[in-house]
């Protein structure tokens, strides 16, 4: 993480992973390897 401040008219990329309460992940914004 970084100590960076996003202000108004920036453009930022998040990542993230949805998932289940017993671990099924049922969406990601990251690629499968």
């Amino acid at each position: 993480m970084t100590d960076e401040i996003v202000t108004e008219g920036d453009n930022v990329k998040v990542n993230y992973t949805g998932s289940f309460k017993d671990g099924e992940i049922f969406d990601s914004s990251l690629e499968e390897k």
